[in-house]
């Protein structure tokens, strides 16, 4: 990972945006800069906009308590922060700030991360919103944006850092130095665990503690679950089978009852269904006979209707004939009105002939009227075009002339304006000179006054702040002696209790009891429970065995049973399959004989010379004949029930067989799964019994009381055992309890030792402090007198008793100064401007002044020219209007030519149309006459056909509209209508024969049905269920059912009891051994809070930790070594090499000495916290100020091999040997208004 730019605007007192680009320009080259600029410049924050836009998070907002509320008293609450807010590091002022990051991830990619903050609707008093964090890959433009908190996750992982990690691998925050080499050893262990994910040994630790409780009472709750158990005994269960047994077989018999009373009741519920069936064949033969009445009428109407057909050719020729006449009458009506429309068209155009005629005659007048004038009108238009062509000319020359004289008469106005307004100028900017005469001595030296005036600010205001400095640092230094003082006490009180806890401790020492052999008292624990377990397999091996017997003699059974089945079941399917194929023959030949029945009765309707119904023959062989089938049909019909029959009772009884076989196949089933089981169980058992033996050969022959014996003398031993290895673990937990009490007491005092020993550094250091703010206000207060005495004799007119108490005034003043002495100038400038402008308006008035005059003078010439062309062109426009009337010459020419053209074919037009319409009315009066004369002969052929139709009704005898309704049906009705009259008689013949049929069906089915219900009546009666009819049966069968479910419930539970005492057993003896094991290692690195195993790992951590801060102090402080303290593994001591190896406190080393060994731990840690990783950048916030000559230059050598090994390394620091040394810099320096502007200098 590696930073790549840094950017921001509006953070802090980096209120305009800058860009640090570390992979470009001079920071590219250089891989070791420093950042340096004045106190509160914004040095830091730089850092902060780095923290910012990865986490979120700055060292200088990073507390561990909560923030107190800031804002102002008199304020909306709603506008306060919290003091630890990183939001509060937006610039005074702002509506928005942003932060911005380019770095190279762990992945080799580049990404820039983003941080923003902004107020309410960008209003500058607005409420601070929640900041918001984006991440882009810039190779491809992908934006990670959405929660904050994703946002982070990703720029960590892209990192390869945490926060904690990243303060102490890329940057060293200014004060973080010495907090780790001054931290108590348990801020020492919380820190090293943050950093390199130690906490992992914390939580290993507990879990293991708890994994060894959780062992012990998993173990226990096995055991009494096995003891909890409800098991029956061999006979118990011997007997619950038999019962078993019994209900199965009485069930199976009550059921084939239940099932012959279906078979019962199917037959009655199909002489039922025969029942309806007769009873619908009748309603259906009287339905039939109801309709006998309209089909007699409709055989009348048919003959009629046939009588009726010799009358239709002479009404089609009546119908036609009036058709004709309807159809003559309009045509007749419209010729004679077209005849009379052409009349009186006629008499119209020959009334508009005469007035054509005169319009001709006066268009040809005029136009030859014209030709006469013409000549002369077009010689007046030549001249009127001439004329007019020299006033445009002189209008040309004209128009731009007076134009120039109005534009040069307004221009000398504008002048003399202009002139006016630079006099009155010139005179106020006199006058303002004089009265400021006093500042333009000034003028000239005023950019050294403004600077000593700034400067005096800065001091008086530095005077002031330290000032307020003193008087905050005495209260603190009170409060620090009294810490002190209750640190003193609170040590002499822990050393007390100390001494207390050592001597409980010893004491418990020496009544430690004798630990009891583990190894014993599991060896006879394993030989107690296989002992069990021998007695157990005993018991149950021998009734295993019978069952296993009893299940293979009933399989036996089962498949002599099954193998009788399939002959018989082969018997039945052949028979089924001759019966099928008979009935479908036989169904064949009656569907044949049926057919042949239909066409009989087709043959009593056949008419000679009339067409058949069916296919039209005119002739009709058999129409005499009747062939006796009904004996046939009723031979065949008999068949076929009685094959219908037999296939049924095949059918029922390939069903039953094939139930009771599929029953037997699910028994077979579940025996041989039993009997599998049984077996499989019997050889695990066997086989169990056979490793038992092995281990203890003794036991071969023994009965089961000396085994019982034996087993009683294990269980005593191991109580005794037991009792002596809790009264060992009592006391053991005890002694941990005290030895916790202890450890923890001692890190205590360890703790308040170190704060006495840093309570006394603090209040010594606050003195030194107090003792240097007094020293710098006497020699600022000194300066301050002398350089305002010099100022006051240059500038007496500034307020100097009020800016010595109110220093913060001066830069207004300078600016207002500033301000008068930029105006003066300004004055200067403009009155110099004015006279130069007045001097060259005066020059370009004269100039004006003479164009006017000679462009007068031109205009003299020209306008009477102008006059005396107007008056000739108006002569010449009046007689132009007495020959052309208001008209050009060409429009009138125009105009008179098609007025006589217009009139002439006007005048055409009507002759032509006259024509036309006389030659119109000859034909229309031609086809009059001869349509008067078709009509005439019509009317008299009807007069004719009418005659015929009435002498045609007499012969019939019907009336006309009796034929005339016949007449309107055609031979297509007549085919449909004796097609119904056949289909109705047939359908009579058949539903008398069905009718009869189902009679004598339901008579024989009913008898059946009764038969078959006297015999299950008897069946039932024979049974050993107590029930007279099919309800009783079922509800004995339900209470037989129940009390066989209940009994093979009851067996089930039984078995599954057995299986899970098993399971309990096996899973105690494993549960056993591993509890074994977690015990041991709860002994071993296991506590309550996981303290055992964190302290070793957090051991082997700093030992790492320290090897690599010598490493790094064999360059800095060659002298110095680091080591752990013997009496507490976290706390840290120094090894003078100097001194003969004398071993130092931390507390002993001088300012300068701290730096250097502090140093070398941030760079250790710097390395532990990267694990081995590529870290490419190192920001140093510290000054460096307390090293000497030599040190800084070690420190230097250090940073240059930083540099050397890859890593960019930026220091933060105001030393100018460092500053020096360094070269490459980034400077920050004040821009006003609390603000700083930042600028590179390369070396």
């Amino acid at each position: 990972m590696k930073i790549v730019a840094i950017r921001g605007e509006n953070l802090a007192s980096l209120a305009r945006p800058f860009d640090i680009d570390l992979a470009d320009g001079p920071l590219a080259q250089s891989g070791l800069f420093a950042i340096t600029g004045p106190t509160g410049s914004g040095k830091s924050t730089l850092l902060d906009a780095l923290c910012l836009a990865l986490y979120d998070q700055t060292p200088r907002y990073t507390t561990g308590r909560q923030g107190a509320s800031v804002g102002a008293v008199d304020g909306d609450d709603k506008l306060w922060l919290k003091s630890n807010d990183v939001r509060q590091i937006l610039s005074r002022g702002k509506a928005e700030g942003w932060a911005e990051v380019d770095f190279i991830g762990t992945d080799g990619d580049l990404y820039r991360a983003r941080w923003s903050v902004r107020r309410a609707r960008g209003r500058l008093d607005g409420r601070l919103q929640n900041q918001e964090m984006s991440l882009t890959h810039l190779a491809s433009g992908k934006v990670e944006s959405g929660k904050k908190t994703e946002v982070l996750e990703q720029i960590e992982q892209r990192v390869g850092l945490s926060w904690e990690q990243f303060r102490r691998a890329v940057l060293l925050a200014q004060g973080d130095f010495a907090a780790f080499l001054k931290a108590s050893p348990k801020a020492r262990s919380e820190l090293l665990e943050r950093l390199t994910g130690t906490e992992i040994y914390s939580r290993i630790g507990a879990a293991a503690f708890e994994r060894g409780r959780r062992a012990e009472q998993d173990l226990a709750r096995l055991q009494e679950q096995r003891q909890n158990l409800e098991l029956m005994d061999d006979e118990a269960l011997a007997a619950l089978a038999n019962q078993i047994a019994g209900l199965a077989a009485a069930l199976s018999r009550g059921q084939q009852l239940v099932a012959d009373a279906g078979k019962v009741g199917e037959l009655a519920r199909q002489c039922q269904a025969q029942q309806q069936s007769m009873t619908q064949h009748a309603e259906q033969q009287a339905a039939l006979e109801a309709q006998q009445p309209e089909f007699e009428a409709l055989a009348s109407e048919l003959n009629v209707f046939d009588q009726a057909q010799s009358a239709r050719p002479l009404y089609q020729e009546l119908s036609q004939l009036d058709v004709a006449l309807a159809e003559a009458a309009p045509k007749l009506a419209r010729q004679r009105e077209n005849s009379q429309q052409v009349d009186a068209r006629i008499a119209q155009l020959e009334q508009q002939q005469p007035g054509l005629q005169q319009a001709q005659q006066q268009a040809e007048q005029q136009w030859q009227q014209w030709q006469g004038q013409r000549g002369e009108a077009e010689q007046l238009s030549r001249q009127r075009q001439g004329v007019s062509e020299e006033l445009d000319s002189l209008q040309q020359r004209l128009s731009p002339l007076r134009q120039s004289v109005a534009s040069h008469e307004a221009a000398l106005q504008a002048l003399d304006r202009e002139l006016q307004q630079l006099n009155q100028q010139q005179s106020q900017l006199n006058e303002y000179r004089q009265r400021h005469g006093e500042l333009v001595a000034l003028a000239g030296q005023w950019s050294a006054w403004r600077n000593r005036l700034l400067a005096l600010g800065r001091d008086s205001e530095q005077w002031h702040q330290l000032r307020q400095t003193l008087r905050q640092l005495m209260p603190e230094l009170e409060r620090e002696q009294l810490r002190l003082k209750q640190l003193q006490h609170r040590t002499q009180e822990l050393s007390e209790h100390d001494k207390t806890l050592s001597e409980a401790l010893t004491a418990l020492r020496q009544q430690e009891p004798q630990a009891p052999d583990a190894e014993a008292l599991q060896a006879q624990q394993q030989q107690l429970r296989q002992l069990v377990r021998w007695l157990e397999l005993e018991e149950r091996l021998a009734p295993a065995r019978q069952h296993c017997d009893a299940l293979e003699r009933q399989l036996a059974q089962l498949q002599q049973q099954q193998q009788g089945w399939q002959s018989q079941r082969t018997e039945l399917e052949q028979r089924i399959h001759s019966n099928h194929s008979a009935l479908q023959e036989a169904q064949t030949q009656w569907q044949q004989a049926q057919a042949t029945l239909s066409l009989e009765q087709y043959r009593p309707l056949l008419q000679p010379e009339q067409p058949c119904p069916l296919c039209g023959a005119h002739e009709h062989p058999y129409a005499e004949s009747a062939p006796v089938v009904d004996a046939l049909l009723a031979g065949m019909q008999g068949r076929l029930e009685q094959l219908a029959l037999a296939l049924e009772q095949d059918r029922a009884a390939l069903h039953r067989g094939l139930a009771v076989a599929e029953q037997s196949a699910a028994q077979q089933q579940r025996w041989q799964r039993e009997l599998a089981e049984y077996q499989q169980q019997l050889g695990h058992w066997q086989q169990e019994q056979q490793g038992l033996l092995a281990d203890h050969p003794d036991w071969q022959g023994l009965s089961a009381q000396a085994l019982q014996q034996q087993g009683q003398k294990l269980d005593q031993a191991l109580q005794l055992g037991h009792q002596q290895q809790q009264q060992w673990r009592h006391w053991q937990q005890q002694h941990q309890r005290l030895q916790a009490d202890a450890e923890a007491l001692h890190q205590a005092l360890a703790e308040a030792r170190q704060q006495h020993h840093q309570a006394e550094l603090a209040l010594q250091a606050g003195q030194e402090r107090q003792g240097q703010l007094e020293t710098e206000l006497t020699r600022l207060q000194n300066a301050l007198k002398t350089e305002q005495a010099e100022l006051a004799a240059v500038l007496p007119q500034l307020p100097w008793a009020e800016l010595a108490q109110q220093p913060a005034q001066l830069p207004a003043l300078v600016e207002a100064l500033d301000h008068e002495l930029t105006q003066l100038n300004q004055a200067m400038s403009q009155l110099d401007e004015v006279a130069q402008a007045l001097q060259t308006g005066q020059q370009a008035r004269q100039q004006r002044e003479l164009e006017v005059r000679e462009q007068r003078a031109n205009l003299a010439l020209l306008e009477p020219k102008q006059a005396e062309l107007t008056q000739l062109a108006e002569r010449l426009d009046q007689a132009l209007q007495q020959i052309l009337q208001g008209e050009t010459l060409e429009a009138r020419h125009q105009r008179l030519q098609q007025q006589w053209q217009q009139a002439q074919e006007a005048l055409q037009q009507a002759q032509s149309a006259l024509h036309n319409a006389r030659t119109e009315q000859a034909g229309l009066r031609s086809a009059l006459i001869q349509l008067e004369q078709t009509q005439t002969a019509q009317q008299a052929q009807r007069r004719e056909c009418l005659t015929r139709w009435s002498a045609l009704l007499q012969t019939l005898g019907l009336a006309e509209q009796q034929v005339l309704s016949l007449m309107g049906r055609d031979h297509l009705w007549r085919q449909q209508q004796q097609q119904r009259l056949s289909e109705f008689q047939l359908a009579c013949e058949s539903a008398r024969r069905d009718h009869q049929r189902a009679v004598d069906e339901l008579a024989q089915r009913q008898a059946q049905h009764q038969q078959a219900q006297q015999d299950w009546q008897q069946r039932l009666l024979d049974s050993e269920f107590e029930a007279t009819d099919l309800d009783g049966l079922n509800t004995a069968l339900e209470a037989l059912e129940r009390q066989h479910f209940e009994c093979r419930h009851q067996q089930a539970q039984q078995a599954a009891l057995r299986d899970k005492a098993e399971q309990l057993q096996s899973q105690a003896l494993q549960a056993e051994q591993d509890c074994r094991v977690w015990l041991q290692l709860k002994e071993v690195i296991g506590s309550a809070d996981g303290s055992r195993f964190r302290a070793m790992a957090q051991a082997l951590t700093l030992g790492q930790l320290l090897q690599l801060a010598n490493a790094q102090l064999a360059e800095l402080a060659p002298r110095y070594r680091l080591q752990p303290t013997p009496g507490n593994g976290l706390d840290l001591q120094v090894v003078d090499g100097d001194m003969g190896e004398e071993i130092r406190a931390i507390e002993s080393l001088s300012g300068g000495e701290t730096f250097l060994v502090s140093l070398a731990l941030a760079l250790a840690l710097s390395a532990l916290t990267t694990g081995g990783g590529r870290i490419g950048s190192l920001f140093i916030d510290e000054g460096f100020g307390t090293l000497d000559p030599d040190s800084l230059e070690m420190a230097l050598s250090c940073l240059d091999a930083l540099q050397a090994a890859g890593r960019q390394v930026g220091v933060i620091s105001h030393v100018q040997t460092l500053v020096e040394r360094i070269g490459t810099r980034v400077q920050l320096s004040a821009a006003g208004g609390g603000t700083s502007q930042l600028r590179i200098i390369e070396r």
